[in-house]
């Protein structure tokens, strides 16, 4: 759910009431919240994937090769 659907979900003013019940406070207020932990979500994800891609990149090659050459050193 994008920011425009998070605002959709929040319960506006109706015009003959001066202000919003205790109840649709709290409901817009766990919207926010749900929202804003959503998009903390995909930060991280977005994190997780460039490291991972880090990893395959530079980390997984170097990792094989020393492997490899300790395959070589230590065979019986």
């Amino acid at each position: 759910m994008t920011q425009g659907h998070a605002a959709s979900l929040l319960i506006a003013l109706p015009p003959e009431q001066k202000q919003l019940s205790k109840a649709q406070k709290t409901f817009n207020t766990l919207v926010q919240k749900i929202e804003k932990r959503r998009s903390e979500l995909l930060r991280w994800q977005s994190a997780v994937e460039q490291i991972q891609k880090k990893y395959c990149k530079i980390l997984l090659p170097w990792k094989k090769s020393t492997m490899l050459h300790k395959s070589i050193w230590c065979m019986p």
